[in-house]
């Protein structure tokens, strides 16, 4: 397969390939494939979680928030973190 490729993207595959991470082109091209595939991955996962809860919504199961109740909580996780 032949691939023609901006040279934007040409100058980011000649930068991956002087870090030595990869062997040749043709490897940091799969490596972006892969990233690709991935996070196509997860988008998918993420729309079959969502679409549900999107349904319970629209059927008025859902709960209200409790805002204080999560800005508490964010304070206290900051709070550990330090």
């Amino acid at each position: 397969m032949t691939i023609a490729i901006s040279g934007e993207l040409q100058s980011l595959v000649q930068q991956q390939l002087a870090t030595g991470q990869y062997g040749s082109a043709d490897d940091v091209l799969l490596a972006g494939v892969r990233l690709l595939r991935e996070r196509n991955e997860r988008l998918a996962d993420l729309r079959r979680e969502i679409i549900p809860a999107l349904e319970r919504l629209d059927r008025g199961e859902g709960k209200p928030l409790d805002m204080e109740a999560i800005k508490r909580e964010a304070r206290d996780r900051f709070e550990q973190s330090k």
